[in-house]
């Protein structure tokens, strides 16, 4: 019988994988590879730029950039995990977003 944390960190691993083989495409040139990335991030990130802007169409915007900032970056090949990236990254445009709302 496995524990819910094994179940977490086996459920962890194969996205992991799943994600690497999505970029692999994605830098082969298999756009579609895309849609898979997207319908899996979209929403969490959207919701952690949501905890820090509280406004919808500017969260929305935000996730958006933060895709866009990942096709930009997509040539290296940093080795960080793409979900650590994705969400330090939303995290980093949601505060610079919230700064120059706030007039700083």
């Amino acid at each position: 019988m496995t524990s819910p944390e094994d179940r977490a960190l086996r459920l962890v691993c194969v996205n992991q994988q799943d994600d690497d083989e999505l970029v692999t495409r994605l830098r082969a040139g298999d756009w579609s590879a895309l849609d898979g990335l997207y319908h899996r991030y979209a929403l969490p990130v959207f919701q952690r730029c949501w905890r820090v802007l509280r406004e919808r169409d500017v969260s929305w915007q935000v996730t958006h950039d933060t895709f866009a900032a990942f096709l930009a970056h997509l040539p290296c090949r940093c080795g960080r995990p793409l979900r650590e990236w994705l969400f330090d990254t939303c995290a980093r445009l949601s505060a610079q977003e919230a700064d120059d709302r706030s007039g700083r």
